[in-house]
């Protein structure tokens, strides 16, 4: 199994742009319309992450991926050669890759503050 995984602050406006131009007009139209712009970032983000791992598997071009998804949104590879699975959380974008059926999951964890215990009085 291989992990790619993408930071959203660091895609800048041509980026954003370029991973739009990956996608179909359905999904580009989709994207466009998501109501915050983490949820674009995230979207467009995952699409390049998931385009340039299965270019790379099938040795072409990320625009040329024959990517696929269900009818609930689970990305897949046209003729299931190999499993892909997307998730994201907060800025971060992971992808998985491989052989076997698989599934990714990224959570991103809030730590507060340690506190002190109030004294117990008897």
């Amino acid at each position: 199994m291989e992990l790619f995984w993408y930071n959203i602050k660091e895609m800048d406006g041509a980026a954003y742009d370029a991973a739009l131009a990956m996608m179909d007009t359905a999904r580009r139209a989709r994207v466009k319309e998501l109501p915050n712009e983490d949820d674009r970032k995230r979207s467009a983000a995952g699409e390049v992450l998931l385009r340039n791992a299965v270019a790379a598997h099938l040795n072409t071009t990320a625009e040329s991926a024959p990517l696929r998804w269900d009818d609930n949104g689970k990305p897949g590879v046209e003729g299931d050669p190999f499993y892909v699975s997307v998730s994201h959380s907060g800025p971060y974008v992971v992808v998985a890759v491989g052989e076997k059926v698989l599934g990714v999951d990224l959570s991103l964890i809030h730590i507060s503050a340690p506190t002190r215990p109030e004294p117990i009085s008897y």
